[in-house]
């Protein structure tokens, strides 16, 4: 299964509060979401930190 949007959608703060829980519950039961939370959100902490020394290089300019 595709866990990647649900991911996404919870790391970017998107899900309710229910949604959420269910999330956290999900992730301690099951491996394979771990795995792919794991992975997804590496890139993504990446992402949002190459997208911000950009705007402050962008704001020193």
């Amino acid at each position: 299964m595709n866990y990647v949007d649900l991911i996404l959608r919870y790391l970017s703060g998107e899900l309710s509060r229910d949604e959420e829980n269910s999330f956290k519950e999900e992730l301690t039961s099951n491996g394979e979401l771990r795995k792919e939370f794991t992975e997804v959100s590496a890139a993504y902490d990446l992402i949002r930190d190459q997208l911000q020394k950009r705007d402050e290089l962008s704001f020193r300019q």
